[in-house]
């Protein structure tokens, strides 16, 4: 029942984010959920994800007439992995794919799970309410979602640009401004509580912010000097050159990293694990 709850938190999560956010939360979802049920019917739910899709569609095989894209399970199994492990970008056509599974596969198998659990479902539902904070749902870290503080800077920046006699499109040239998006959630009240409050805390988001701000921009310097980009070229031209999607994944995921923060070991870890990384590409791109 556990697995459900953070199934269905998950879901709820991945209805609020940008493409890679709802294909990675949204089908992660609908593997708890599926899981949850399969246990439900004591059949054991494996580790391995695609089997994990067989043994659901031999278990239930009317699934198929309640769930329009069930008979693409293993298709959206394979394009979730690959786009939790950067292998493929998340477009808003596969969002939307993965979301109308997650939802249809969460009415299916919560219409079912009460009977396979011997329950009522006022009894069931109860059941789940008791459970909700244990699934602990992932939620913003701001009061207001961080596209809503981006649209007031614009809005700020447009009429100062209009109050200097410049043009108000002029403020639409910032790309911090349009084309990032910064978003922080947390599954734990006292954490979003500490950054929504914390001026220390924001400092670092803010860094944070400025280093990703900092890897687009090299990116498109190496890019237009590559290029040889000049002020002949058309704004169309310019377009097609750096029109491009960028996702940087951070997370931290339980207390097994307490030992490795506290010795600072693990940021070494990671400095030496990117550093040998960096060196073998040098050494490819010597070799080539």
């Amino acid at each position: 029942m556990l697995r459900f709850a953070k199934g269905q938190a998950q879901i709820d999560y991945a209805l609020q984010g940008v493409p890679e956010q709802a294909v990675v939360w949204g089908y992660l979802g609908v593997d708890n959920i599926i899981s949850a049920t399969l246990a439900a019917k004591d059949v054991d739910p494996t580790k391995n994800h695609q089997k994990k899709v067989e043994l659901f569609l031999q278990e239930f095989p009317e699934v198929g007439k309640d769930v329009k894209r069930a008979a693409e399970l293993k298709h959206y199994c394979v394009a979730w992995n690959e786009v939790r492990y950067g292998e493929r970008a998340a477009d808003s056509k596969l969002r939307r794919e993965i979301l109308d599974l997650a939802l249809d596969i969460q009415m299916f198998c919560g219409a079912r799970l009460p009977k396979l659990c011997g329950l009522e479902h006022t009894q069931f539902d109860l059941m789940l309410e008791g459970l909700s904070e244990e699934a602990r749902e992932m939620k913003p870290c701001f009061p207001e979602p961080p596209h809503r503080w981006q649209q007031h800077q614009m809005d700020e920046l447009e009429a100062e640009a209009e109050r200097r006699g410049q043009p108000r499109l002029a403020a639409k040239t910032n790309p911090a401004l349009t084309d990032l998006f910064f978003n922080v959630s947390a599954d734990r009240g006292w954490v979003r509580e500490a950054i929504e409050e914390s001026e220390d805390l924001g400092y670092v988001l803010a860094d944070m912010y400025r280093a990703f701000y900092a890897l687009v921009s090299k990116l498109v310097q190496s890019e237009a000097a590559k290029i040889g980009v000049s002020e002949q070229l058309s704004q169309q031209e310019l377009q097609g050159s750096f029109d491009f999607n960028l996702v940087c994944t951070l997370s931290y995921r339980g207390l097994q990293f307490l030992e490795w923060l506290q010795s600072d070991e693990l940021g070494e870890q990671m400095k030496e694990a990117l550093e040998r990384l960096l060196q073998s590409k040098k050494g490819t791109s010597a070799d080539e």
